[in-house]
């Protein structure tokens, strides 16, 4: 069975792990799992990193043809938690940059899959949430997203991937703006700038993304094939 996203009467639902991966149908599912908000901390970190090993691998036997990154509940990310945010300012900075680091190195590797990574996105998709967006190849957002480099309100920069990858998607000026003012955009204006694919009504996220898979992963097949 595909994994879909909730609607609008289904209670936001936790497990034992803060992701998790399904494959169906040669797509693999990776879903964040620690609603309301899918926020990022250590737990999270290991388990992600674990999954996208396990993608890599599963890539590699030819056993998946795409990946829907989707999240349980009404909100993709709203990236790292306080305590870690806290941490970063008030002295804890090593850990907090070892951290982002090791983030960003797997971050980079769900990037390099030979074969296409689609973010389906609802609801706050802000700081490291949307890094992790970012280093999929194609991002799909429901009517209602809230997409932000935020980190700079909290006297940080982005520590996975967003001062490179956005300025290769929206422009070195527009993206110069957005993570030095923190501004939010709606779906709408994430749409205008590039930034996501499609914007879609939530019930039709995942169906999008698959669509987007059924697609293009011929495409990446030949990419890889030489």
């Amino acid at each position: 069975m595909v994994i879909s996203p909730l609607k609008e009467n289904q209670s936001e639902t936790k497990t034992d792990r803060k992701v998790t991966l399904h494959v169906s149908e040669g797509i693999a599912h990776v879903v964040l799992s620690n609603p309301p908000t899918n926020l990022m901390d250590e737990a999270w970190s290991t388990q992600t990193q674990e999954i996208i090993d396990s993608l890599g691998a599963l890539a590699a036997a030819k056993e998946i043809r795409g990946v829907v990154l989707s999240s349980n509940g009404r909100h993709f990310s709203a990236g790292a938690n306080l305590e870690s945010l806290e941490a970063a300012i008030l002295g804890m900075k090593q850990q907090y940059l070892s951290s982002m680091l090791e983030n960003s190195l797997y971050f980079e590797k769900l990037y390099d899959l030979p074969v296409p990574v689609v973010a389906a996105i609802r609801g706050v998709c802000i700081g490291s949430g949307l890094e992790l967006a970012l280093a999929c190849h194609y991002r799909i957002a429901d009517t209602r997203m809230v997409m932000g480099s935020v980190e700079a309100t909290f006297g940080i920069m982005p520590g996975c991937g967003a001062t490179i990858r956005l300025p290769k998607i929206v422009g070195a000026g527009r993206a110069l703006e957005l993570i030095m003012g923190g501004r939010r955009l709606d779906a709408e204006e994430a749409f205008a700038m590039g930034l996501v694919s499609e914007v879609v009504h939530h019930s039709e996220l995942i169906r999008k993304a698959i669509e987007y898979i059924d697609r293009l992963s011929p495409w990446y097949e030949q990419v890889a094939n030489g």
